[in-house]
């Protein structure tokens, strides 16, 4: 995975990993889960990121709620 391998080379140290959106968020150093089952104010800090990238498998487009999600907790 890159994230790992950015935080822990210091190019990104302070980058945080959120798994399924609201499942978890991983980061820090040594890179571990900082937090299981975010609520909806944990991830309301993706509004004041810089950059943000989403990752949605192919196979659930169109299916999953990552967009909404992501789109809720920064219309906030």
């Amino acid at each position: 995975m890159p994230a790992p391998m950015m935080i822990e080379h210091n190019c990104l140290s302070k980058l945080s990993f959120y798994y399924y959106a609201k499942l978890g968020v991983f980061g820090g150093q040594p890179f571990r889960e900082l937090k299981k089952n975010l609520s909806e104010a944990e991830l309301s800090r993706v509004r004041d990121v810089e950059v943000l990238i989403l990752e949605e498998n192919e196979s659930f487009v169109g299916r999953s709620n990552y967009v909404p999600l992501l789109q809720s907790a920064i219309l906030k």
